[in-house]
């Protein structure tokens, strides 16, 4: 039970309160703005910073809650996710069990992963698209975890993968 970093009003037993995905701030349900592009895109890449992000589940959808001042951020990072997402294809991908040497700046490194999917390939494109976010063109140390579901009599297995980015020298 806090206040509203923008409209002052008291958050109480019968507002809902938020906190925004991008900066922390505590918002009211009013204050909210509720982003359902790329959230599990998005949720990865707000993970890197110090405050994780609440995803909040409606019905079969989920939202990340921003503030007003966060907003024109928010958009600023799904432009940028959409635009790597479709400039991903020359980021190479080099795994985890290659015993050769590959020239990167050991200063470029960053984590990156993707969500888990039913098509393997879709979780690879996403991991290259994380990769070409921040500005890196070659993923190593790649791995790639396969995970069996059961859904009643149905078995499906799903797919994420991680690794390194950094940028080729």
């Amino acid at each position: 039970m806090g206040t509203c970093s923008f409209c002052k009003k008291n958050i109480g037993l019968l507002t809902k309160e938020y906190d925004c995905s991008v900066c922390g701030s505590h918002i009211c349900a009013k204050c909210t703005h509720k982003w359902r592009e790329n959230v599990p895109q998005l949720a990865l890449i707000l993970d890197r910073s110090p405050k994780l992000p609440f995803i909040c589940i409606e019905g079969e959808t989920g939202y990340l809650p921003v503030c007003p001042a966060c907003l024109s951020t928010i958009e600023g990072m799904n432009y940028k996710y959409e635009w790597a997402l479709s400039n991903c294809e020359d980021v190479e991908i080099v795994s985890a069990n290659y015993k050769g040497h590959k020239r990167y700046d050991p200063n470029s490194r960053i984590d990156v992963s993707s969500n888990s999917y039913k098509d393997r390939n879709e979780a690879k494109r996403e991991l290259c698209a994380m990769a070409k976010y921040y500005g890196r063109d070659m993923i190593i140390e790649c791995e790639c975890e396969k995970q069996q579901h059961e859904d009643g009599n149905y078995i499906y297995n799903t797919w994420s993968y991680s690794g390194i980015a950094v940028n080729k020298q």
